[in-house]
């Protein structure tokens, strides 16, 4: 069995390049060498483009099956908030905390108190996070202008909520219920 040796593309140019600048070979001669070696050049482009165009299709199929499985899972997440949204009805219409079963356990439970955002105007500025957009090194002394948004601290609020302290005007403390299913 006879061991078929490789070619590279870098080798047939390197050999072409020399060919082309032999001097010592009669110009018939080399233009046949170089003919040659051109068709080699030739036959491994259309080679390398054949394995482009293999990984390009390749690529462009997986791609789609990706999409498909996150447009299976976004479809499964959805489908999960509706049974979990149309349990919670259920146990809140009759009145139940919990069902048990062999392969499932529902409850309701209460949820932690969170600050709910009635009118943010009314917020006192102190219990507002601002945040800015431009380099550390260019912060100048007086920060107004460069507030890109600002948010309610909502975390601060509920702190002192939980202090037993008083709550600022444009918020209230929402009280829900969420499900846990086992």
């Amino acid at each position: 069995m006879a061991t078929e040796l490789k070619t590279t593309l870098a080798d047939i140019l390197a050999g072409y390049e020399v060919l082309k600048h032999m001097e010592d070979v009669p110009t018939e001669d080399r233009e046949r060498l170089l003919a040659s070696v051109t068709v080699q050049g030739r036959d491994k482009v259309t080679s390398m483009a054949l394995a482009y165009k293999h990984l390009k299709a390749d690529i462009a199929a997986r791609e789609t099956y990706a999409d498909s499985i996150l447009a299976r899972n976004k479809a499964a997440v959805a489908d999960m908030a509706w049974l979990q949204t149309q349990m919670k009805v259920a146990l809140e219409t009759l009145s139940l905390d919990e069902v048990k079963h062999a392969l499932a356990n529902v409850f309701l439970k209460d949820s932690q108190p969170s600050v709910e955002v009635v009118d943010e105007a009314q917020v006192p500025d102190r219990l507002k996070r601002a945040t800015l957009v431009t380099l550390r090194s260019e912060v100048p002394e007086e920060l107004i202008g460069a507030i890109k948004k600002v948010e309610v601290e909502k975390a601060a609020i509920l702190e002192l909520h939980k202090q037993g302290q008083p709550l600022p005007p444009g918020v209230k403390i929402a009280r829900g219920k969420h499900l846990l299913v086992k």
